[in-house]
C-alpha cells in the first residue's frame, strides 16, 4: 500500500492517479493529521478519521466518494 501526504484540496485529490489493480493508495493531509483518505483501483474514494484506542490505531470511515 502506497502512501502520499498533501494539503487536501478538491483540485489535489481529483488529480492523483489511482493505484495498480489489487492495490490501495492512503493519502494523509498535512493540515489536519489525523485526516486520510484511501482510493482503489477503480478511484473510490474513503475519507478516515484516524485515531487511537488503547494501544490500537482505529481508521473510521467518515465519508465515501466513487
Amino acid at each position: 500500500m502506497a502512501s502520499v501526504s498533501l494539503k487536501f484540496s478538491r483540485a489535489s485529490l481529483m488529480s492523483l492517479q489511482p493505484p495498480a489493480k489489487g492495490k490501495r493508495l492512503v493519502v494523509y493531509d498535512t493540515v489536519l493529521p489525523k485526516l486520510a483518505m484511501r482510493m482503489t483501483a477503480n478511484e473510490a474514494r474513503t475519507f478516515y478519521v484516524i485515531k487511537r484506542v488503547g494501544p490500537e490505531m482505529v481508521w473510521v470511515s467518515v465519508a465515501s466518494a466513487h
